[in-house]
């Protein structure tokens, strides 16, 4: 399972399945001889069908400290730095925790790691979207002050979106960093979990894995 969230995984123009996190498990689903089924459906569905049915795999996943024992674990796929995002129009600061518990509010997709870590830290003006898209589009329309998103993801929103690149500036306010994983249903037999580890690992020593960097994230 995966969800509509560009450049992980999302519908291209011609309505195929494309996305860095996709294409990596497309490589390893092949490595691993097992059919292609990956199913596209909205997070807080996909990791509810995760957490109580077995056989069932999620990407792409933060490891948080929460999640963690709820699930077994491949990877990482990817790593990503989350910050605190504002309009480039938006004239305030924001250098630091204090200051951005001071904005009026701030936008999270429900169930993302970001949302319990502003939770964590003592933040009391978050607001929730029920997809990242939707994140965004209260925060360019307004209703929110800043959009908590991942430094590699913020782009392919902002064009599947259809808004201007430079919509956005980054704040000072880094929030984590986090490896992006494939979690597994917490029923998955440990042998297996280390066959397919072992195949991922070897798919991110393969070029086919630094083309489907250097593809979605413009890396040498």
């Amino acid at each position: 399972m995966t969800e509509d969230f560009p450049p992980f995984g999302y519908y291209d123009k011609n309505g195929k399945l494309v996305g860095a996190a996709v294409e990596i498990v497309q490589l390893l689903l092949v490595k691993m001889n097992h059919p292609d089924k990956i199913q596209v459906l909205p997070w807080s569905r996909a990791i509810r069908t995760l957490e109580i049915e077995p056989n069932h795999m999620l990407f792409a996943m933060a490891k948080t400290p929460e999640r963690e024992p709820k699930f077994k674990w491949l990877g990482p796929i990817l790593y990503d730095d989350i910050f605190l995002y504002q309009l480039s129009s938006d004239s305030s600061e924001y250098n630091n925790i204090e200051q951005a518990k001071k904005a009026k509010y701030i936008v999270v997709t429900r169930g993302f790691p970001e949302e319990k870590i502003l939770e964590q830290l003592g933040f009391k003006n978050i607001h929730t979207a029920h997809t990242p898209s939707q994140a965004l589009s209260m925060l360019m329309s307004g209703r929110v002050t800043m959009i908590a998103s991942g430094s590699i993801a913020i782009t392919p929103l902002l064009q599947r979106s259809n808004y201007p690149l430079n919509a956005l500036k980054e704040t000072k306010v880094k929030l984590f960093s986090t490896g992006i994983y494939i979690g597994l249903s917490k029923s998955t037999p440990d042998e297996i979990v280390q066959d397919w580890q072992i195949g991922l690992n070897e798919i991110k020593k393969s070029e086919s894995y630094q083309n489907i960097m250097s593809k979605y994230f413009s890396l040498p």
